[in-house]
């Protein structure tokens, strides 16, 4: 009998164990997808972008699609009393999950050459502690202020 209370502590134990290893790696996974689908939905919007304007912390890009009225876009960083997000038109990209709570940290801009902007988001998993930066570079059709 104790050999088998041993063995099921040992068991349960490790599942839990597991259970917290799992739940925080799918927390920066989670981390991950939201600041990959805000670099997607910015590097579209660029490419149809007529005028581009960066500022501190922000991305103001309007474009003109095929048979469609000129239309403004603006990315932000927005600071909460809880996490920060990563907004488009007021509407968030990032911060919403039930698995992790997930902060923006940084959120940067900037023409590093004529018609390529570069574009740079921090993120960290609060739960973790773990920081994720993307960066990519875009290539846009007019000249990014």
């Amino acid at each position: 009998m104790p050999l088998l209370c041993f063995l099921l502590l040992t068991i349960g134990t490790s599942f839990l164990l597991l259970m917290k290893f799992y739940s925080s790696y799918l927390g920066d996974l989670e981390l991950q997808q939201q600041m990959r689908f805000a670099l997607l939905s910015m590097t579209r919007d660029i490419a149809a972008a007529k005028i581009v304007e960066i500022g501190e912390d922000k991305l103001e890009i309007t474009t003109k699609r095929h048979l469609e009225q000129e239309k403004q876009i603006l990315y932000e960083l927005n600071t909460g009393p809880t996490i920060n997000r990563l907004m488009k038109d007021n509407q968030p990209l990032t911060g919403e999950s039930k698995v992790a709570a997930i902060s923006i940290t940084k959120f940067n801009c900037k023409k590093i050459k004529h018609h390529i902007i570069n574009i740079a988001i921090e993120g960290v998993n609060e739960n973790t502690n773990k920081k994720i930066s993307l960066e990519t570079a875009v290539a846009t059709m007019v000249d990014g202020s």
